[in-house]
């Protein structure tokens, strides 16, 4: 399946405008991470909503603003990593013996380590790994595998930055 995604970020004084100027491919919804999908475009302290299948939802544009320009540049360079990692990372299949990624949850970055097995979906810390310990192993909430990162391609025009994700 091919994904791509653009968007268009206007930088403002203490503010950032998004619009979406193509999504394809991605999921017709998402609750859960930093990056959801639902309904239309929308920029949040703690979230990016990105469109559902509501496709004129990429003519809104979704705004927020800070108190310093730091605060936005800081927050554009965050959204752009979570959209990156979440929606552009990791996609494959998880195999018994090899390196994969591993993390408890949003807060966290990912680690790598080697995928011993996987328990019944109903068991918490699931997936289980090699400790950093000889002999030990350990669980974890969610796990990856490691293959390809696809890092947004990036066009600026002054205050204007359009950033596009493409994986065939």
């Amino acid at each position: 399946m091919n994904k791509k995604l653009k968007i268009q970020f206007w930088k403002s004084e203490k503010a950032l405008a998004m619009q979406i100027l193509k999504q394809e491919g991605l999921p017709k919804e998402k609750m859960k991470g930093t990056v959801r999908i639902s309904g239309a475009p929308e920029l949040r302290d703690d979230f990016v909503f990105l469109r559902g299948d509501y496709i004129a939802g990429n003519s809104n544009i979704g705004w927020i603003t800070f108190d310093t320009d730091f605060e936005r540049d800081t927050y554009l360079h965050w959204a752009v990593n979570a959209l990156t990692e979440e929606l552009f990372t990791g996609e494959g299949e998880l195999k018994i013996g090899e390196m994969c990624e591993v993390r408890d949850d949003d807060t966290e970055s990912w680690r790598k380590r080697k995928l011993i097995t996987i328990l019944p979906e109903q068991q918490s810390y699931r997936f289980v790994v090699d400790s950093l310990e000889l002999h030990r192993y350990i669980g974890y909430e969610y796990a990856r595998p490691i293959t390809k990162r696809t890092k947004p391609t990036v066009e600026e025009c002054g205050q204007l930055i359009t950033y596009t994700w493409e994986e065939k």
